[in-house]
């Protein structure tokens, strides 16, 4: 398993996509860096919390899913890409632990990805509300990023399953392109406590506390949890088996 996973970020950091783990997590941090640049007033009136939310709020719904969604097609479709998916399968390795190593790869980007962006904002924070900021505050948000990561990632085994249908790179950029505009109908509707691309939206603001600014108030997470865990086992399951049965043609 250690040699798949290692293969397969030595792909990964000779693409383009590791561009992604730096600039997603530092873009949304940037813009309020930038609107926040030298206006002390601003400061003084936007809580810290509003100013984390914020950049949760972007993560959760811009940035996260779309670069899920370009990551995960990257890592499912590269092989047949390249027309090297045959010489894939031709390793001693069974295609379930291919699979496996390709979601461990997904996880620690993904992992890292929101932490990064966590470390993002922490900085911003400190720059500007130094003295509010405690042990408390870092812990809490920490954890909530970390849960971001993980309900981010338990759409991806959903996402995996359309990229083996797909087979192209641009499978996941409709995906993502998809996901965007799905996820801005939802956005202000109480289904996103139970939709599963607006979960992790609700999700977080039901642990950061309900904001009364927000169109939505979120009464229980548990709605959430278990559309994830529906969404995340079932395409897990479907994949374990289709990959086994699958026949590969010429790289196709």
């Amino acid at each position: 398993m250690y040699q798949l996973l290692r293969s397969e970020l030595l792909k990964l950091k000779r693409s383009r996509y590791l561009w992604l783990l730096a600039l997603g997590p530092a873009l949304p941090v940037i813009i309020s860096m930038t609107i926040f640049f030298d206006s002390a007033e601003l400061i003084a009136s936007t809580p810290v919390e509003s100013l984390v939310r914020q950049n949760q709020i972007v993560m959760n719904v811009v940035v996260g899913q779309v670069v899920m969604a370009l990551l995960t097609g990257f890592v499912v479709t590269r092989e047949h890409r390249d027309q090297t998916i045959n010489m894939l399968y031709t390793y001693p390795f069974r295609r379930s632990d291919v699979y496996v190593g390709k979601l461990l790869l997904i996880l620690l980007f993904c992992i890292s990805f929101f932490l990064l962006s966590f470390l993002s904002v922490l900085v911003n924070v400190l720059i500007y509300y130094g003295d509010m900021v405690t042990l408390a505050f870092v812990r809490k948000h920490f954890i909530i990023y970390l849960l971001m990561a993980l309900m981010h990632y338990s759409l991806v085994p959903l996402v995996y399953t359309i990229c083996l249908f797909g087979k192209r790179m641009g499978t996941s950029l409709l995906i993502g392109g998809a996901l965007l505009i799905v996820t801005g109908l939802f956005i202000t509707e109480q289904q996103q406590a139970i939709y599963p691309w607006t979960v992790p939206l609700a999700t977080t603001i039901f642990l950061v506390g309900n904001d009364p600014h927000l169109p939505v108030h979120i009464e229980s997470a548990w709605p959430g949890v278990v559309s994830l865990a529906t969404v995340f086992t079932i395409p897990l399951l479907f994949n374990f088996v289709f990959l086994e049965k699958m026949d590969v043609h010429s790289g196709s």
